[in-house]
């Protein structure tokens, strides 16, 4: 007779079903599928207290995004669209779906390109207003005019975006 140790992998398992199986020798009952293991105590244990078997159909493979198992989902832009509207549209339909926090999203390639810099935009406004001043102080040897013509800033901004709209032309 063959003994065979217990063990909770399926493959271990499958094994130990077929080996019962070769065990059970003729006579034995074949209309329902049991098969038996022993357990540290020689005591025989059904491999149904143990494994499920059951077909079904299942993905061939599963798509992950780095350890996670991931779903991409591609959008295309429509006709005078931003990456900026699209982005928030897409924010927005997802908060609508009130996802369970287990499910996380996020965009990749070109829309996640935006977003990082995006957010690393005000930075870099500051570090140009920070490089404008040091250079203004060299020139003009003193800490109050590079104030001066930088105070100036935000109503020239102001006057070049409203030329821009009364020549409907584009900030390019």
């Amino acid at each position: 007779a063959a003994s065979v140790a217990t063990s909770a992998s399926a493959a271990s398992a499958a094994a130990a079903a077929a080996s019962a199986a070769a065990v059970a020798g003729p006579g034995s009952r074949t209309d329902t599928p049991s098969a038996a293991v022993l357990s540290n105590g020689n005591a025989l244990v059904p491999l149904s207290a143990i494994a499920h078997f059951s077909t079904s159909q299942t993905a061939i493979s599963i798509n992950h995004q780095g350890t996670f198992p991931a779903v991409t989902a591609s959008f295309n832009l429509g006709p005078g669209a931003s990456i900026g509207e699209a982005t928030q549209q897409v924010d927005e339909a997802v908060a609508q779906l009130r996802m369970p926090a287990s499910i996380v999203g996020s965009f990749a390639g070109t829309a996640q390109v935006f977003q990082q810099s995006v957010a690393s935009e005000p930075i870099l406004i500051v570090a140009a207003m920070l490089t404008v001043y040091i250079v203004l102080g060299m020139l003009y040897e003193n800490l109050m005019h590079p104030l001066t013509i930088l105070s100036t800033l935000p109503s020239a901004g102001v006057g070049a975006l409203i030329a821009l709209l009364v020549t409907n032309t584009q900030l390019s």
